[in-house]
């Protein structure tokens, strides 16, 4: 389901409401942390409803993982988590656009999953990959250079299944690479969705996954012929 709404109020505190999303997403408090920037003992009395400063930790949650904010703050919707609505994602099917044209800010969805090898066509030749249509999302006003391709794997699990569609844009400078993000990266002997963690020396990314069972490793920057970034993740859409 990609967006629940509901009429009821939690009887949960906001410390609760945080602790069960964080847990929803599978996430301990120094991950959190570390991807918010936020003191792990500030994130734990934010948890124990000790502290009130709670907004910054919200925001990360709905921003990142679609959660509603007024769900976080407030417990509109009742005792379990909710995502944010979302009804301003349309698709339009290929048989739509031919009649319709294509809308302003469209990003063309594929019918493919992750590789390297895909990821190679659609570098050389958008043409020989079928495109499933469309996805017209009001509330991005730029979209330039955005793709739709499928997630495949569990390295990133909760935060992206496999089947949930990744909207990624390629970076063509590498000259400052922001730390903390989700990246496609696609070298010779490796095709993979994960966190850029941190600069090593020798010229060296250290990747690390979602899912805790995937261990961090260390890549030459020089190995990674094409790197996009995850600019938004879609999760159950059906098409």
């Amino acid at each position: 389901m990609y967006f629940i709404f509901r009429t009821l109020k939690s009887k949960s505190t906001i410390g609760q409401r945080l602790i069960k999303t964080r847990e929803y997403v599978n996430l301990k408090q120094t991950d959190v942390a570390e991807l918010a920037h936020i003191a792990r003992s500030s994130i734990s009395k934010l948890e124990s409803d000790k502290a009130e400063k709670y907004l910054d930790l919200a925001m990360f949650y709905s921003r990142t993982y679609n959660i509603s904010l007024d769900w976080l703050i407030d417990g509109i919707g009742g005792d379990e988590v909710i995502l944010k609505e979302n009804s301003s994602l349309k698709i339009l099917g290929t048989e739509q656009y031919k009649e319709k044209g294509v809308p302003e800010n469209a990003i063309p969805l594929y019918d493919i999953d992750i590789n390297a090898g895909n990821v190679q066509r659609l570098i050389d030749d958008n043409n020989s990959i079928p495109l499933v249509g469309w996805i017209h999302l009001e509330e991005m006003s730029s979209t330039e250079g955005l793709l739709g391709v499928r997630a495949k794997g569990d390295s990133m699990a909760t935060f992206i299944n496999s089947g949930d569609v990744l909207l990624i844009r390629r970076i063509q400078d590498r000259s400052f690479i922001p730390l903390g993000l989700t990246y496609v990266l696609i070298g010779a002997e490796m095709s993979a969705v994960k966190y850029i963690h941190d600069e090593l020396p020798g010229e060296k990314w250290l990747l690390t996954s979602h899912n805790v069972e995937h261990k961090p490793f260390p890549v030459k920057k020089e190995a990674i012929k094409h790197l996009f970034v995850v600019v938004k993740v879609l999760k159950d859409l059906t098409y």
